[in-house]
């Protein structure tokens, strides 16, 4: 079976010169799209998500001559929106810009796990980053011994997620098990409100997004205490990473996709994934997205298979840790 890593880095070489001849034959899709194209993000505005869902539905509706129109539909760890996209028509009309939580980690925790294929069509990835365990700047907290040292002198810690079974919380209940200590964990209902709450001392610790965490890092308002990466992030090299700290747990990476409807004629989800992959290879738009992430890129084909691994593996994980959306 194919690493982890070896799946991001064959849809990060993938030749996004293939776009050009894609959006250049004539087709059955000529004359898509006929109408408003709606991106849905399942996240409130300002976050991760909705950044790259923006700059890219830029591209899209000057490349299709249409409006894309981005749509913040938050709410239950971004189930809400996904869920909407998921009874869309299949016409490619609707999509929907998602990360690992509402796509994988939320399915695979049901009693019958949702494979995601069976709900969505993978359309290509987009970008790829670690999380940052984060604290305040006023925070006596430093390393993980400092959380640990607290956790059994104060007999808890609390920690923010951006909801409940989402890669934040996830993380948060992971350190818990490695602790075998309690940590509480408050939901806020996206990224934004989690980093105000961390910020305004209402928790103690967040695991955030490193395109997120960078502006708090240089400003001094916060400090990171570990990267989820094998390897120090390039973002926040003064940051140690898993390996760094002799962490035998897998990288556990934040990563953004596009989908549209279950049963998305397979022609109708390369059109799309040409155009996309041409957005990417801009250069503003690469220099944009690599201000906070690593960049995807490649085939729908690559992308499901990527998503299908990242979900077989969360799946032998949560159920190893117990872990439960609620």
């Amino acid at each position: 079976m194919l690493s982890r890593r070896s799946l991001i880095r064959s849809l990060a070489l993938a030749p996004l010169v293939r776009a050009a001849p894609l959006m250049a034959q004539p087709s059955a899709d000529a004359g898509y799209p006929g109408q408003v194209v709606n991106i849905v993000v399942p996240f409130p505005p300002g976050g991760t998500l909705d950044r790259v869902a923006r700059v890219i539905a830029q591209k899209l509706a000057t490349y299709w001559q249409q409006p894309v129109v981005v749509e913040n539909r938050s709410g239950a760890a971004g189930s809400i929106g996904t869920r909407g996209v998921v009874r869309s028509k299949p016409d490619g009309h609707t999509l929907l810009v998602a990360s690992n939580g509402p796509v994988v980690m939320i399915p695979a925790m049901k009693a019958e796990p949702d494979a995601p294929e069976r709900t969505l069509t993978p359309v290509i990835g987009l970008t790829s980053q670690p999380f940052v365990l984060m604290v305040r700047d006023t925070s006596p907290l430093r390393t993980l011994d400092d959380i640990a040292a607290a956790v059994r002198r104060r007999g808890g810690l609390t920690y923010a997620s951006s909801g409940i079974g989402s890669p934040s919380h996830f993380l948060g209940e992971a350190l818990r098990a490695s602790l075998d200590g309690e940590l509480t964990h408050v939901p806020y209902q996206g990224t934004s409100p989690a980093v105000v709450a961390l910020l305004g001392g209402q928790v103690d610790f967040y695991f955030m997004p490193i395109s997120d965490a960078v502006q708090h890092l240089r400003s001094g308002k916060a400090h990171g205490l570990l990267t989820t990466g094998l390897e120090r992030s390039r973002l926040a090299p003064n940051v140690p990473s898993l390996a760094d700290l002799k962490r035998t747990s897998p990288d556990f990476q934040l990563w953004i996709g596009l989908f549209g409807p279950p049963g998305m004629p397979e022609s109708r989800t390369r059109t799309i994934n040409a155009a996309v992959q041409r957005a990417l290879d801009e250069p503003d738009v690469r220099e944009f997205l690599l201000q906070g992430a690593d960049l995807f890129g490649g085939s729908g084909e690559r992308f499901a298979t990527f998503v299908r691994h990242d979900f077989d593996r969360f799946t032998e994980a949560a159920r190893a840790l117990r872990f439960k959306a609620e």
